[in-house]
């Protein structure tokens, strides 16, 4: 039986019985809505932005109880309303940006690597330990908001020294300045 495989483009490679179908879509210039993207990786559960603030704040509340010479004021007078929610939305842009402008999607795997990575390597297991009770030792919830931040950041720190390394002008931008600037379309607040 012949094998056929008829090839367009970049696109996703669809295979029906032995013939292989390349099926094209255009790229959107336009960045993805959290509802279409909402992290990089969906698995069984979508974790909301609100959701993420939510954990956010109590991996916070984990890490606070570790830190000596932390202030006597309470958690909300320290971290005043709205802080977790730039913090989650600097993340989704970083994430929608990583997809949209740069193509990379970050896969389940890396995310439970990154996972495995921190818990072998962590200096204070113990503080790992209470952030991941803080995300209801829920593997799905961890992957989104423990390794799939710093995953996401791993992999822009490569493209921006990538785009260094091949920008001849003498005149660099830092890490920072770069990451304001290509963030600010995926970015709401």
């Amino acid at each position: 039986m012949d094998k056929k495989a008829v090839v367009l483009g970049v696109g996703m490679v669809v295979v029906v019985g032995v013939t292989a179908v390349v099926v094209l879509w255009p790229r959107s210039e336009k960045p993805a809505t959290p509802a279409q993207v909402g992290g990089l990786y969906h698995g069984d559960t979508d974790i909301s932005s609100g959701d993420r603030v939510l954990f956010y704040r109590e991996m916070q509340k984990a890490r606070d109880k570790f830190r000596t010479g932390v202030p006597d004021t309470p958690f909300d007078e320290r971290y005043p309303a709205g802080t977790f929610d730039k913090h989650v939305d600097m993340d989704m842009a970083k994430s929608r940006l990583l997809i949209e402008k740069y193509g990379v999607r970050v896969t389940a795997r890396e995310l439970q690597d990154e996972l495995d990575r921190m818990t072998r390597d962590s200096r204070r297991p113990d503080i790992l330990e209470a952030i991941k009770n803080a995300c209801r030792n829920d593997a799905e919830i961890m992957r989104h908001c423990i390794a799939e931040p710093v995953v996401v950041e791993r992999k822009l720190r490569e493209i921006f020294a990538g785009l260094q390394r091949a920008d001849p002008s003498p005149q660099k931008v830092s890490y920072e300045e770069w990451l304001e600037k290509e963030t600010a379309p995926y970015r709401k607040l």
